[in-house]
């Protein structure tokens, strides 16, 4: 009889104890859980959105200004970061004059924070930048410490401009919130899978977090692929005003329900203007809602510009200038109107969530003569007559009509023809 045979306990365990060395250890299945989890917290981080110094959601903001006798394009690029400079180029064209201009940032948002608004309409960068006399670029740096919506003042010494934009907050969607979760989740709960099947002696236990990690894997990919489907927030500036509170937080505001032709016409309304016909004055306008009758201040930039202003002169003569805001609702273009006459005045513009609309001077504006030189006052210039009626032609009373192009002229009367 052999004595050295182990019993059939010590051969069970002597088995267990090999089969032990057999697998790997405990120290490598946690690193390899670790990898695990890093793995999906790296799948679940996405890069912020940058901020931009734009309204209109692509990048760079260009708004032409007619500033007294310059005519300027202002372009001002997207802020990468926060806190972070603002570039703006001035850009001149042929014909502007040189001299100096002032530039500066004004914060001018309302927030529930009281801190988060406590400099609002304070300048809180500043510099200067001198014109050539050569058309071309001229670059100036500012500071822009958060988001929010902002004021470019622009001073050439006798005026301010004031040119509105918005730099957007860095903020995380909804959607990429639920997929930064669900892989977080997923990775979690894969570690305690991990654990529980080598330390746990029924196995049922991995099933229940196990199904965990399938729920959070399929709830952060249902997410990623509904998030390219889903609509983005109403853009501050553009579709909704712009305050501090939605600008950071865009996916808290809600959507409305349309973003176009909400908003009722505005009116355009001109003040007396100043100065005789050839001398230089300054036309001012007031933007005003059509059904409160307040400033309008919800002037976009629309084909690179606040505004487009047309005018019409006594003679047919035509300008189109680019007024600057001086005030909420408030434009003035500096001018130096030919003739006496009367001259009429419309407006493109787009109003935040209204659209682009056509707006017109009921009263136009009413140029007097010159009469410093203490001559004869030039006679205003008449405007070009049209249609039927009585005209005077070399000091004879003229009357037309439609039925044969017939004019009667004094006594005589010449017939021209029928007209079809």
């Amino acid at each position: 009889m052999n004595t050295d045979v182990p019993p059939p306990t010590a051969r069970r365990r002597s088995r267990g104890r090999a089969a032990a060395a057999s697998r790997p250890g405990a120290g490598t299945t946690v690193l390899r859980a670790a990898a695990v989890v890093l793995a999906a917290l790296g799948l679940s981080v996405t890069p912020p959105a940058t901020a931009r110094a734009d309204s209109s959601g692509g990048g760079d903001l260009q708004v032409a200004q007619t500033l007294g006798d310059l005519d300027l394009t202002f372009m001002l690029r997207r802020v990468t970061g926060l806190p972070g400079p603002l570039r703006v180029d001035v850009i001149t064209h042929r014909g502007t004059p040189a001299g100096p201009l002032r530039l500066s940032t004004v914060p001018t948002g309302v927030s529930r924070d009281a801190s988060a608004g406590a400099s609002a309409g304070t300048v809180t960068s500043g510099a200067s930048v001198w014109l050539g006399d050569d058309a071309g670029s001229y670059g100036v740096t500012l500071d822009i410490d958060r988001a929010g919506p902002w004021e470019l003042l622009v001073d050439d010494g006798s005026r301010t401009a004031r040119i509105p934009f918005v730099v957007p907050g860095q903020s995380t969607s909804p959607t990429e919130q639920v997929v930064f979760a669900g892989f977080v989740t997923a990775g979690a709960l894969m570690l305690v899978t991990l654990v529980l099947a080598v330390r746990a002696r029924r196995g049922g236990w991995v099933l229940l977090p196990a199904s965990g990690v399938v729920a959070g894997l399929a709830t952060a990919v249902t997410a990623a692929l509904l998030s390219a489907s889903l609509p983005a927030p109403p853009e501050p500036g553009r579709e909704v005003d712009a305050t501090v509170d939605n600008v950071t937080h865009p996916y808290a505001v809600v959507r409305p329900v349309t973003n176009e032709h909400s908003r009722p016409p505005a009116s355009l309304e001109t003040a007396e203007y100043p100065a005789p016909a050839g001398k230089p004055g300054t036309l001012r306008l007031s933007v005003n809602d059509g059904s409160t009758g307040l400033a309008a201040d919800d002037l976009v930039v629309h084909d690179g510009a606040l505004m487009h202003l047309l005018v019409v002169g006594p003679t047919g003569e035509l300008w189109h200038v680019h007024p600057i805001r001086t005030a909420p609702g408030t434009y003035e273009v500096q001018s130096r109107l030919p003739v006496a006459g009367h001259y009429a005045l419309s407006a493109e513009i787009a109003r935040r969530g209204g659209g682009i609309q056509h707006v017109r001077s009921a009263a136009g504006l009413t140029v007097t003569a010159d009469t410093s030189d203490g001559g004869a006052a030039d006679r205003p210039a008449a405007p070009v007559a049209r249609g039927t009626g009585t005209r005077h032609a070399d000091g004879r009373r003229c009357t037309g009509a439609t039925d044969g192009v017939t004019a009667h002229c004094g006594l005589s009367q010449h017939t021209h023809g029928t007209h079809r």
